[in-house]
């Protein structure tokens, strides 16, 4: 695959930077379309005369779109390649944001959203592929790494973007914005990177779905990726639905200083992210990865010890989460790579399948503390701490072991 790098923008080095670039923006479209209109959500349903449910319904309807979608891009990408899929959906993914920013209803509204999502999804899928495809090894990994970053930068800082929009202009700024920024990928992506799949499926159909899926989840080191990976990131998911009733309604935190801790999370997991790309090739894969699932058990752990013994606080809740944010940004990058690396012939379908359950699972986690306690200070941590301990099972008694099994393995 070095002739498609050296083929893009001029040398190999410029041309490894560019698609690097490129796969980052496209990665973070997602979670940037989730967080930027979320403080023009007020207006925007007054603006539209709907309620609150209604108005919720604009990001519940768009996560549900997005997961079920996400397991049609990859199988569409091993059959008839990543630009075609990745073109067709960032032009559903600029139109529809415009659209959102045009709607006259709030039912025209979640139409588009609906749009917006499948075209969301197909950029996080075939951008995993499309670095399965050109990247291996250490590579790989930093490569993963930065995506990651991306993602959790887009989440923290989207909302900021959003309420100045709102702040300048109105509502629909937040959704002309985002189409801009699609309109721009767009571009990019139509005079960028080259087809990167060299080995397509022969067809596509309902049994060959069925048969491509199956073949992904027949893998323990798949299964123990995804799982060591959606159940680890749970508790962030899980902590960010509770934390604004826990920190501002319960604590009397400031909401201005609420903002301040959770964007400093995000900023600890783009560091850690940062260092997990320096560190890859240089350690042993699964050393790092056990480093980064032993700093997010021990920042779960603490939280957990915290709800005990009453000294829950902002200063002692945020330091025990921003060991957890270190950890995360370990253990997301490696067991991407690992859950899609098996599959040369499928790294659409497996990316497909991983960004599905992954998400599935981060959902559940969004739900679990309000479903095993009405008292957040009892079901936040109770919650955090289920989820953390299931993933290091997962990745002790499943992921390791088939790692060890791939390894003495003999060649094919």
């Amino acid at each position: 695959m070095d002739k498609i790098d050296r083929d893009w923008n001029g040398g190999a080095n410029g041309a490894r930077a560019g698609l690097v670039v490129f796969l980052v923006c496209v990665f973070s479209l997602n979670q940037f379309a989730i967080s930027v209109f979320l403080p023009a959500m007020p207006a925007m349903a007054k603006a539209l005369g709907a309620g609150g449910a209604s108005a919720k319904a604009t990001l519940t309807v768009y996560l549900f779109v997005y997961a079920v979608a996400a397991l049609i891009h990859g199988p569409l990408s091993d059959r008839y390649g990543r630009r075609p899929v990745l073109l067709v959906g960032l032009g559903l993914y600029t139109l529809a944001s415009f659209a959102c920013a045009l709607a006259p209803s709030i039912e025209v509204l979640l139409a588009a959203r609906v749009v917006q999502a499948i075209g969301a999804a197909s950029g996080v899928v075939v951008t995993r592929a499309i670095a399965r495809d050109t990247m291996a090894g250490p590579e790989l990994v930093r490569t993963n790494a930065y995506l990651s970053t991306g993602q959790g930068v887009a989440p923290g800082l989207a909302p900021l973007l959003g309420g100045l929009l709102a702040a300048w202009g109105d509502w629909t700024w937040t959704f002309h914005a985002t189409g801009l920024i699609g309109l721009v990928l767009l571009a990019a992506a139509s005079s960028g990177p080259p087809e990167s799949n060299r080995q397509r499926i022969a067809r596509i159909g309902v049994a060959e779905l069925a048969a491509g899926y199956a073949s992904v989840l027949r893998s323990r080191a798949f299964l123990g990726a995804v799982g060591a990976a959606g159940l680890s990131t749970g508790p962030w998911y899980g902590y960010f639905a509770a934390s604004p009733e826990l920190l501002i309604d319960r604590m009397g935190v400031s909401p201005g200083a609420y903002g301040v801790h959770i964007l400093i999370g995000v900023i600890v997991f783009m560091v850690a992210g940062m260092v997990c790309a320096r560190l890859a090739g240089r350690f042993r894969e699964a050393s790092v990865l056990g480093l980064g699932m032993a700093a997010s058990f021990a920042g779960v752990a603490a939280l957990a010890a915290l709800a005990a013994g009453g000294a829950m606080s902002l200063t002692t809740i945020s330091l025990a989460l921003y060991v957890y944010a270190a950890g995360q940004g370990f253990v997301f990058p490696i067991t991407a790579t690992a859950a899609v690396r098996p599959f040369p012939t499928r790294a659409g379908t497996a990316s497909s399948a991983y960004l599905f359950l992954f998400m599935t699972m981060a959902a559940l986690g969004s739900i679990a503390p309000a479903l095993i306690h009405a008292d957040l200070f009892i079901g936040l941590p109770a919650a955090m701490a289920i989820m953390i301990v299931l993933s290091v099972a997962c990745l002790i008694a499943v992921y390791l072991p088939a790692v060890r099994a791939a390894a003495s393995a003999p060649p094919a």
